[in-house]
């Protein structure tokens, strides 16, 4: 290679964009000569650079969709993650009011259970004032057959005492006593 190719290709390395990668070609003049293979590498640089062109283009929509997709998801994730908090806040207060409705739940049944005794003990009661008053109305029944049958035998002795007396009285006056 001559010198002056050498010093081309270097300053032609040199010309290539450091973001795009793209050889800035525009920086020197045409390489005119007579060889075809300089005008040959140069269709093949210029393809190259539509080549990276149409790649280059390519890839920027493709980073576009890309960095919208990824924004998108971002977002996206922010709502989750703030619905995630509010469910489990939600998650919270709801195990607390059950954790509450359970003790509530608990205290009820102690105070049931407690009810149940206080009624159990109150039909034991009202069973041991039944027989009493069973009982007491048996006796009173039985009572009232003994007063009936001494308010009988009152009727009675009052018929025969009256008869008696009667008796008397009529004895009496046959006899003309008048004492007894």
């Amino acid at each position: 290679m001559s010198m002056s190719r050498r010093s081309a290709l270097w300053h032609l390395r040199r010309a290539v964009c450091r973001t795009c990668w793209r050889p800035k070609l525009w920086l020197f003049p045409r390489l005119t000569g007579s060889s075809p293979s300089t005008a040959a590498r140069e269709h093949r640089l210029r393809l190259r650079c539509t080549e990276c062109d149409r790649m280059l283009k390519e890839l920027q929509a493709a980073h576009i969709v890309l960095n919208k997709q990824a924004e998108t998801l971002r977002k996206q994730n922010d709502n989750l993650k703030v619905h995630q908090e509010r469910f489990i806040n939600q998650l919270e207060e709801k195990k607390e009011q059950v954790e509450k409705l359970d003790a509530d739940l608990r205290e009820r049944e102690r105070e049931i259970k407690g009810l149940q005794q206080e009624r159990r003990q109150l039909e034991e009661h009202s069973r041991q004032r039944d027989r009493e008053m069973e009982d007491r109305g048996n006796t009173i029944e039985a009572l009232r057959k003994e007063l009936s049958k001494a308010e009988q035998a009152r009727k009675e002795a009052s018929i025969k005492t009256q008869i008696l007396l009667g008796f008397v009285y009529v004895s009496t006056q046959v006899t003309g006593t008048g004492h007894c």
